[in-house]
C-alpha cells in the first residue's frame, strides 16, 4: 500500500473510532448504512495492503533465488563451453557453445541452456572425462526447469501486486464515497458542540500537518543581536542641552 493510501486509509479508522465513541451525542447518524459500509471496507482495505505486503516480500525472497539460480546456471555453462572448446582439436564434431554473459535476460538464458543441453548430450562421456558429474546434462536440465519455474512465479508475483493495488485505489474510492455521506450528517449532529465538532475537524484529516518542531528539516534560525545601548549624550561642562533635544527620540515623541 502506498503512503497516501495508508494515509487515507488510517484516516477512515480514525473516522469510525470517533464514530463509535461518540454514538450516543450522534443519534441517528450510526445508523445511516454509509456507516455500515465504510465500516466494511476499512476492513478490507485493510486485508488488501497486508496481502499487497505479503505480495511485495516474497517476490523480495523470489528475486534472490533467481539471481542464485542463474549464478549457479552462468557458472555451470561456462564450464561447459570452456571444455568444448578446448576439446575440439580431437572431437572436431563437438559443438562449441558461447559461455553467457552476466547480464543475459533469464528467458534467454534458458533458451541458450535448453540448446546447450541438446547439442551436448551426444558427447557426454568428452564432458564426463574432463571433469564434469556424470549426471551434468540431467543437472544441467533440472537447474534449468527449476530457474524457469522461478521466473513464471516473478511473474504471478508482479500479477498479485497489481491486482492487490487496484483493489486498494477501488476500495478507497469507495469509502470516500461513503464518507462524503456521512461527513455532512455528523456535522449537522455536532451544531452546538463546539469541542466535539473542532475534534471531529481534526480526526477526518488525512494526515496532521507536521510542526515545525518535528519537521525533519528545520530553517536555521539566525540568533537576533543583542542590541548595544545608545550611549547617553554627554554636554561640555556648564552647557545646558537644546530644548527638547534628549526628547525628541522618546516613545511619548513618536506616537505624538
Amino acid at each position: 500500500m502506498k503512503t497516501t493510501q495508508l494515509n487515507t486509509t488510517n484516516a477512515y479508522k480514525r473516522v469510525l473510532i470517533f464514530l463509535n465513541a461518540n454514538a450516543a451525542q450522534l443519534g441517528s447518524v450510526m445508523q445511516l448504512a454509509a456507516v455500515a459500509v465504510l465500516t466494511a471496507l476499512v476492513a478490507s482495505l485493510t486485508g488488501g495492503g497486508g496481502t499487497q505486503g505479503s505480495t511485495v516480500t516474497t517476490k523480495g525472497g523470489n528475486t534472490n533465488q533467481i539471481k542464485t539460480m542463474r549464478a549457479a546456471l552462468i557458472k555451470t555453462m561456462r564450464s561447459i563451453a570452456a571444455i568444448a572448446k578446448a576439446a575440439r582439436p580431437t572431437t572436431p564434431n563437438i559443438p562449441t557453445p558461447q559461455p553467457p554473459p552476466l547480464n543475459i535476460s533469464s528467458a534467454k538464458l534458458l533458451e541458450d541452456a535448453t540448446a546447450m543441453v541438446q547439442a551436448v548430450t551426444p558427447f557426454q562421456q568428452t564432458f564426463i572425462a574432463a571433469g564434469l558429474a556424470a549426471t551434468f546434462v540431467a543437472d544441467l536440465s533440472s537447474a534449468i526447469a527449476e530457474l524457469d519455474s522461478a521466473v513464471t512465479a516473478q511473474g504471478t508475483f508482479k500479477g498479485q501486486r497489481v491486482n492487490a493495488t487496484t483493489v486498494v485505489a477501488t476500495s478507497l474510492k469507495a469509502a470516500r464515497a461513503q464518507f462524503d455521506i456521512i461527513a455532512p450528517q455528523v456535522e449537522n449532529a455536532l451544531v452546538g458542540n463546539e469541542p466535539l465538532l473542532q475534534e471531529w475537524k481534526t480526526i477526518k484529516r488525512v494526515s496532521p500537518r507536521p510542526s515545525s518542531a518535528s519537521s525533519s528539516t528545520s530553517t536555521p534560525v539566525t540568533p537576533t543581536p543583542t542590541p548595544t545601548p545608545a550611549a547617553t549624550p554627554t554636554h561640555p561642562a556648564g552647557t545646558a542641552p537644546a530644548a527638547g533635544a534628549d526628547h525628541a527620540h522618546t516613545p511619548e515623541a513618536i506616537a505624538a
